[in-house]
């Protein structure tokens, strides 16, 4: 949903959770995130914090606001541009400069917006290769595939396939 918004043109996106535990907190957390940097957007997390009773059956919230922006130029290297504090009732914000954004998206350090429309199409496929598996190094795009890849050229772009034996 978050790619499609982009696509349209958003580049904030709203988030709204309540979670009961730590873990779920960091799973909204790390997901808004991961949307911020693959869509070049600006995410907005709005979390239910600490006590709830008007919400039947979750009585307590566990979490975190946070606006989150790309890890790129023009912001901040882990892409928080603020949080608040873990279970703090509270209003969080920030002046978000769109144009910044803009240029991240035209010419960034990481140009997945931009390049989107180069990945309609491609799939991964899992290749068995005797005892260990290569995922996603062969991928099939627009109906071809890029096959061949030998041990040498698995150990230059940085995979380790596991010893067999």
């Amino acid at each position: 949903i978050a790619r499609l918004q982009a696509e349209a043109g958003a580049r904030l996106i709203l988030a709204a959770s309540w979670t009961e535990s730590l873990a779920g907190h960091h799973r909204v957390k790390v997901g808004c995130r991961a949307r911020a940097l693959e869509n070049q957007c600006y995410v907005a997390l709005a979390a239910i914090a600490g006590p709830s009773p008007w919400l039947a059956g979750c009585e307590v919230g566990i979490g975190a606001g946070g606006i989150y922006a790309p890890p790129d130029r023009f912001f901040p290297p882990d892409g928080i541009v603020a949080e608040s504090a873990l279970d703090a009732p509270g209003w969080l914000y920030a002046d978000l400069d769109f144009a910044l954004l803009d240029a991240v998206r035209a010419d960034g350090q990481v140009l997945s917006f931009r390049d989107w429309e180069h990945q309609h199409g491609i799939t991964a496929t899992v290749v068995p290769e005797g005892n260990w598996f290569v995922p996603a190094l062969v991928a099939v795009v627009a109906g071809q595939t890029l096959a061949g890849a030998s041990d040498a050229k698995v150990e230059r772009e940085g995979a380790h396939p596991a010893q067999s034996g």
